[in-house]
C-alpha cells in the first residue's frame, strides 16, 4: 500500500524508473482530496517544500543518488562516494520540510546499516540536522552528531542536552552554536568532538553532510566559514580511512555553494586546484573576486566565545563517558540491495516479469494514437518546444531573477497572485488619498525585496512602491517604516536618490539576507540623508527594541513631517520564527503598530515575511486589533486550526530564555546617535511645487456608475487592446482605431 506522496518518492528512488511507470498515472479523487493529502505531509503552496513540476524526479535522483553511493561502499567499489544533490536532512518519514521532501541521508544509512554494525552520520549545515536524528533516536546503531546554529533559528531543534532515548540515549550528539563562528573557533570543537566519537562509538562507515549555508556570506546562514575552513571539515573525516558517503545540503548563495563542493571535490580526490576560477558560461556570477576562495565577513561578531565552546566541549565528552562501549550486532543473512543493477537485470530473461515490475495502470483519460486524426509533425512541436524557445524562456527568467534555482519559483497561479496583493495595496493608498479610510491593511502585501526588473527573497513585485506612487500623487511626503527581520532593499533602492520618501528600516544586519543596510547607507544626491537603516544583532528583545525605535521613529516624524505612512510588519522579527532570530513577542511587535498609529497619519499597514506561520497568524490577529482599538482574549477561540497552536493555545508568545541579546545598551546608543546626527544635516521637510494631480491608478465601481454610459471617458480611451481581440460594435471599433493610434 502507498501511504502518501514521499512514500511514493521513497518507492521510486528504491525501485527504479521503469518499474512504477504507473505512479504517474496515479490521480486524486478530488482536489479537495488532494489538499488533504499535502497538507498532510506539510506539501503545498503555503508550506516551505512547494509541489513543482518534476518534484518526483528530483526525489528520485537525490535519494536514489545516495542509495547507490551506499550501495557502492557496501561491495568495496568505492572508498568515498559524493552526491551533491542529497543531503536532504530536515525530512521526517511522513512530512516533507525545509525545502526537503524525501531524508535521502536515512535511505542511505539505512542501506549502510547492512554491511555495517555502526554508521556514524555528521552534520556541518548551519541548520539542525533534526530529520536525521529523529530517525534514528532510538537505536545506538546510529550515531548523529550535528554542528549548527541553535536558538531562535529554524528548525528551532538540537539543544546540547538532546542526547537521546532508550538504547538510543547518549548517541544523539547536538553542538549548539551560535552566530558568526569562524574557521578557528569551529575547528576548535569539530576535531576534538569527532576525533572522542570515532574513539568511542567505532562506526564502520560514516556519512558527511556538508550543508554549504554555515558559509560566509549566505543568504539565510550566519556562520562565517571560509571555503577552506569548510573543507578542511571533509579533510579530517577523510583521514580516518573509513567507507564514507559526503552528500551536499542547504546553501542559499549558490556561487559559494559551487565553490565550496567544487573545492571540496578536490579534497576527497587528493587534488590541488588553483583559487583562479577558469574562465566559463557563468564566470561573471563570481565577481568581484573570481576566486575559488572567500574571505571571512570582519563585520560579523563571533558570539561563540572561547569558554561556551569548552562549555559545551565538556558536556558532550560527559555523554560520550556515559556510553558501553560500541554496540555489537548479532550475526545475520545480508539483506537484499535496493537497486536491481543494470548488469543485473541484462542477466534475466528479458521476457519474464520480475517482482518489482507491476501491472501497468492507465489514466482515464488517456488516448491512443490511433485515436486521433492529426499527429504532430516535428516542425510543428519545435515551433513551440524547440531548445531555440527553452533556451530563450530560460534566459528571460533568469533575466529578473525567476525560475526553478532562484528564491523566486514560478507557480502556478502567480499572475493572480502578484495581481491580489499588490492591487490591494495599491487600492489601500486610493483609499487613504481620498479619505475613505484612516488606516488600511493589506496584510498579503509587504513583499519589500522585489526591485524594478528583479524578483528576490520570495517578492515578485514590490506592492510598496506602488502604493508609495500613489500616496505621491496627494501627499509630498511619505514615510516607509519597515520591522521586518530583513532590510526592505527593493523600497529603499526604488527611493534612495529622492527627498520626497524617507524610508526607515530596523533588521538583523551582517551575513544574513539580502546583505544590504549598513548605517552608513543613508541615500544619494537629492536623497542624501533619507535612508535611515537602524542594523541590529540576533536576539533582540521587546525592550531593546522599543528603546531605539520609539525615539528614531519619534525623530523623523519630527524632523520629515510625512503626510502619510506606510508600516510594513514583516513578523519573521518574532520570536521562534524558523528563519529569523530575533526575540520579539506579539505584543512587543505590536507596540510599534500602536506608536505609528499614535501620530494620527493616513497609514497604509503591509505584513511581510514570517515563517513560523502560526506566529504570523498570531502577531497580524493582534495587530489588527491593535488599529480598531479592540482588546482581543489571549485564548485562542476553539476553530478547524486549533491544534496548530499547541501546546499554549495563546495569542501571546513568551520570549525565548536561551536566546543571548546581542545588542547591548552601549551599542543601541550608539547607533542611535549616529542615526540622530544624520538627521539634523537635513534642510528642513521638502517641500513641493502644486501642480495638477495624476488620475488614480484605480477608477472605482462607484465613480463609473456616475459616468455618462454614453460618453468615452479618458480612462476608457486608454486601454490597450491585444492585437487578437475583436469587436462586435462601431463604438468599439473606434476605440480599437485609437488604440493603434496611442501605440
Amino acid at each position: 500500500k502507498v501511504d502518501g506522496p514521499i512514500v511514493c518518492c521513497i518507492a521510486w528512488a528504491a525501485m527504479g524508473k521503469s518499474r512504477v511507470s504507473y505512479f504517474y498515472h496515479l490521480s486524486p479523487a478530488t482536489e479537495k482530496q488532494m489538499q488533504a493529502d499535502v497538507d498532510k505531509h506539510n506539501m503545498g503552496e503555503f508550506s516551505d517544500c512547494p509541489v513543482f513540476d518534476g518534484v518526483f524526479n528530483f526525489c528520485q535522483i537525490s535519494a536514489g543518488g545516495s542509495l547507490d553511493a551506499a550501495y557502492r561502499l557496501n561491495q568495496g567499489l568505492s572508498d568515498i562516494c559524493i552526491n551533491w544533490a542529497g543531503g536532504l536532512h530536515h525530512a521526517k518519514k511522513s512530512e516533507a520540510s525545509g525545502f526537503c521532501y524525501v531524508n535521502d541521508i536515512v535511505l542511505g544509512i539505512l542501506e549502510l546499516l547492512k554491511y555495517h554494525a555502526r554508521v556514524l552520520y555528521i552534520d556541518i549545515d548551519v541548520h539542525h540536522g533534526d530529520g536525521v536524528e529523529e530517525a534514528f533516536y532510538v537505536t545506538d546503531r546510529v550515531m548523529t552528531a550535528s554542528f549548527h546554529k541553535y536558538g531562535d533559528f529554524f528548525p528551532g531543534t538540537g539543544h546540547v542536552k538532546d542526547v537521546g532515548v532508550k538504547e538510543g540515549k547518549y548517541y544523539a550528539v547536538n553542538v549548539a552554536l551560535k552566530s558568526g563562528i569562524d574557521d578557528e573557533s569551529y575547528m576548535s570543537i569539530f576535531k576534538p568532538v569527532i576525533e572522542k566519537i570515532m574513539e568511542t562509538f567505532r562506526p564502520g562507515a560514516v556519512v558527511l553532510q556538508c550543508g554549504a549555508d554555515s558559509l560566509t556570506g549566505d543568504r539565510l546562514g550566519s556562520f562565517n566559514l571560509t571555503v577552506k575552513g569548510h573543507g578542511e571539515c571533509v579533510q579530517f573525516v577523510k583521514s580516518f580511512g573509513l567507507p564514507t558517503l559526503v552528500v551536499g545540503g542547504g546553501g542559499y548563495t549558490v556561487r559559494n555553494v559551487s565553490r565550496a563542493w567544487a573545492y571540496e571535490t578536490a579534497v576527497v580526490l587528493d587534488e590541488q586546484v588553483s583559487n583562479d576560477i577558469p574562465f566559463n558560461e557563468y564566470f561573471e556570477y563570481y565577481a568581484p573576486s573570481f576566486k575559488l576562495h572567500l574571505e571571512p565577513n570582519p563585520d560579523l561578531e563571533n558570539c561563540n566565545r572561547r569558554n561556551y565552546l569548552d562549555d559545551i566541549k565538556a558536556k558532550v565528552f560527559e555523554n560520550l563517558r556515559m556510553l558501553r562501549g560500541a554496540p555489537s550486532v548479532q550475526m545475520q543473512s545480508v539483506p537484499p540491495d535496493y537497486l536491481v543493477r543494470e548488469e543485473d537485470e541484462d542477466a534475466n530473461d528479458p521476457d519474464a516479469r520480475t517482482d518489482h515490475d507491476p501491472t501497468r495502470r492507465a489514466h482515464d483519460a488517456e488516448y491512443y494514437a490511433d485515436d486521433t486524426d492529426h499527429h504532430g509533425k516535428d516542425d510543428e512541436v519545435e515551433e513551440v518546444h524547440g531548445p531555440a524557445n527553452e533556451k530563450q524562456y530560460q534566459t528571460d527568467v533568469n533575466k529578473f531573477n525567476v525560475g526553478e534555482f532562484t528564491d523566486c519559483p514560478v507557480f502556478d497561479g502567480i499572475f493572480n497572485f502578484c495581481q491580489i496583493y499588490s492591487g490591494g495595496s495599491i487600492d489601500a493608498a486610493n483609499r487613504l488619498n481620498h479619505g475613505l479610510s484612516d488606516v488600511c491593511i493589506n496584510w498579503a502585501g509587504g513583499l519589500h525585496h522585489a526591485k524594478k526588473s528583479e524578483a528576490s527573497g520570495f517578492c515578485y513585485v514590490n506592492d510598496i512602491v506602488l502604493a508609495t506612487l500613489e500616496l505621491l500623487k496627494y501627499h509630498a511626503r511619505v514615510l516607509y517604516i519597515d520591522i521586518d527581520i530583513h532590510h526592505g532593499d527593493g523600497v529603499e533602492e526604488a527611493f534612495y536618490v529622492t527627498d520626497r520618501v524617507m524610508t526607515v528600516s530596523f533588521h538583523k544586519y551582517g551575513d544574513f539576507f539580502p546583505g544590504t543596510g549598513d548605517i552608513k547607507d543613508i541615500g544619494s544626491k537629492a536623497g542624501k540623508y533619507y535612508s535611515v537603516n537602524v542594523p541590529l544583532k540576533s536576539g533582540i528583545d521587546d525592550e531593546s527594541y522599543l528603546s531605539i525605535f520609539k525615539p528614531v521613529i519619534e525623530r523623523v516624524m519630527e524632523c520629515f513631517r510625512p503626510g502619510a505612512v506606510i508600516l510594513q510588519c514583516g513578523a519573521d522579527s518574532l520570536t521562534g520564527d524558523r528563519l529569523g532570530c530575533f526575540n520579539l513577542t506579539v505584543k512587543g511587535h505590536g507596540e510599534c503598530v500602536r506608536f505609528v498609529k499614535s501620530f494620527g497619519l493616513p497609514t497604509l499597514v503591509l505584513g511581510g515575511g514570517g515563517y513560523t506561520i502560526r506566529n504570523v497568524s498570531r502577531a497580524w490577529a493582534y495587530e489588527t486589533s491593535v488599529v480598531l482599538d479592540e482588546q482581543v482574549s489571549n485564548d485562542i477561540p476553539f476553530n478547524e486550526y486549533f491544534e496548530y497552536y499547541a501546546p499554549s493555545f495563546k495569542l501571546h508568545l513568551d520570549p525565548n530564555p536561551d536566546l543571548e541579546n546581542c545588542n547591548t545598551r552601549a551599542y543601541l546608543e550608539e547607533l542611535k546617535v549616529k542615526i540622530f546626527e544624520n538627521l539634523r544635516m537635513l534642510n528642513g521637510a521638502p517641500s513641493v511645487q502644486m501642480q495638477a494631480i495624476p488620475p488614480d491608478y484605480v477608477v472605482r465601481e462607484e465613480d463609473e456608475d456616475k459616468m455618462d454610459p454614453e460618453q468615452r471617458t479618458d480612462h476608457e480611451i486608454s486601454k490597450r487592446a491585444h492585437d487578437s481581440e475583436f469587436y462586435a460594435h462601431e463604438k468599439d471599433q473606434l476605440g480599437k482605431q485609437d488604440n493603434m493610434s496611442i501605440d
